[in-house]
């Protein structure tokens, strides 16, 4: 099974939190250990509650047993609460928490409100601005886990003591679910195994309110077999009757006694017997996945042509790890069934597209005043490289390859989506071009781009242009 990764915090940083009296508290963690000393009441329960909430938007409510992992998830706005009083009213408009973490490979930078919900106001993933709203499913897919509930689990309880020592060594129902997701177990199973242990608890306490019951009945009868010796003269008739009665509904007890004992051991027979297949699944998937992967990379060596022609995968196999397996091969993109034939037809020109924009580019070099481009995304100003990202050079190259015609700001933020596949805002565009414009400098007293306001930018046409291949 696939590694399990785990937050790696760099940075805090609190603002308007009322509590620190500074109106911006920092925190670095770049260091292999932090510590955090003094006396009660400074806060630094508060502090490691504030890193849980940036990471996760949740904190550990006290005084909570949990019974499974999925609960600690499930409505749990005891934040709101719980920094209530410490951050005053002054300042609850404006308090804010921002962190920085690796997962896995990859840097992540969120900043959250306290007040009024959880929500997050900016979220980065290397660097680059993403979608707020795609942070949970983003997390889970890094942290190579099956849902959000875990993650939180996980950074809550595994990661950060709980101080009202809800230790999870004394809580038999989530322990097992914790041991499956921390010793290498997949997620998939530890979220059997917890349904099962929900289960085995509810027989338990079915079996534990049947025993009660023979416990009431036996008390009962014992009564009614010793009335029946002091009065047997008297009403044999009615005291037989009762014993009767009594007797009947002890052996029904005792039935039902028996019948949830076989139920419960039903349980426990079957998650044995599914333990013992996981093992064998797990073997078996990872020998059919080692066979695979060679097969696939002998066929893609042995046919040279396939490197330069887009490869989608058109499957029913819709498992994360399929999906990762089959990019990391070689493949261009990853189609699922059931799909419409006009998204499959989308999905096939968008490959064609990006194939022809690369074969364009592959021996052209363009020359523009003193400007020279060329294929490997390098740009030189009077011979001296000049230090530009991808989406920069992108962003040149859609203007100089259309000199003197007007590229409205909605077709660039397209185009720049489409080639990237990050999300680029119409602020963002500005900023690109911003940072474009002043790193190309001018050319004989004229500016290289020429902003056409209210519609978009254009490669300034009193700039000489010339270009050849080689």
């Amino acid at each position: 099974m696939p590694d399990i990764y785990l937050p790696n915090i760099i940075k805090l940083e609190l603002t308007n939190f009322s509590l620190y009296c500074e109106q911006s508290v920092v925190m670095d963690f770049s260091k292999p250990v932090s510590c955090l000393m003094g006396a009660n009441g400074i806060g630094k329960s508060t502090l490691l509650n504030c890193v849980n909430f940036a990471i996760t938007g949740r904190i550990n409510p006290t005084n909570k047993k949990l019974k499974s992992i999925d609960t600690l998830d499930r409505g749990n706005n005891y934040y709101l609460q719980y920094f209530d009083g410490r951050i005053s009213e002054v300042d609850k408009d404006y308090a804010s928490t921002r962190i920085v973490f690796m997962l896995g490979n990859k840097r992540i930078e969120v900043v959250r409100n306290f007040f009024p919900d959880n929500s997050i106001l900016e979220y980065k993933l290397d660097n680059e601005t993403q979608d707020p709203r795609n942070y949970e499913d983003d997390v889970v897919r890094l942290a190579n886990l099956n849902n959000y509930a875990q993650f939180v689990f996980l950074q809550l309880k595994v990661l950060t003591f709980d101080e009202s020592r809800d230790c999870l060594f004394w809580n038999p129902s989530i322990l097992t679910p914790t041991i499956f997701l921390c010793l290498g177990e997949s997620v998939d199973n530890a979220e059997r195994a917890d349904e099962l242990a929900r289960e085995i608890q509810k027989v338990n306490s079915r079996i534990r309110n049947v025993q009660w019951e023979i416990s009431k009945q036996s008390a009962r009868l014992t009564t009614l077999i010793e009335e029946k010796s002091k009065t047997e003269e008297a009403r044999p008739h009615y005291a037989s009757e009762d014993e009767a009665s009594a007797q009947n509904e002890y052996e029904e007890i005792i039935k039902e006694l028996e019948e949830g004992e076989s139920y419960h051991q039903g349980y426990t027979k079957e998650r044995q017997q599914i333990y013992a297949r996981i093992t064998e699944l797990t073997v078996e998937k990872v020998r059919l996945r080692k066979e695979y992967e060679e097969h696939y990379a002998e066929l893609y060596a042995g046919n040279g042509h396939l490197y330069r022609n887009p490869i989608i995968i058109f499957t029913a196999y819709e498992n994360e790890e399929d999906i990762v397996t089959g990019l990391m091969a070689g493949a261009d993109d990853y189609v699922t069934k059931p799909c419409s034939l006009r998204v499959l037809r989308s999905r096939i020109f968008s490959q064609l597209r990006r194939k022809q924009w690369s074969e364009e580019i592959e021996t052209e070099i363009i020359r523009s005043g003193d400007l020279v481009i060329d294929v490997v995304h390098n740009i030189f100003k009077k011979g001296r490289e000049l230090s530009i990202k991808d989406t920069e050079f992108r962003l040149c190259y859609m203007l100089v390859r259309n000199d003197g015609r007007i590229m409205p700001r909605e077709l660039l933020l397209e185009r720049l989506w489409d080639m990237d596949e990050h999300f680029i805002e119409n602020n963002t565009l500005s900023v690109y071009v911003s940072r474009l414009r002043k790193k190309l400098g001018v050319y004989n007293g004229v500016s290289y781009i020429e902003t056409i306001k209210g519609i978009g930018y254009r490669w300034n046409h009193l700039v000489q242009r010339g270009e050849f291949n080689e």
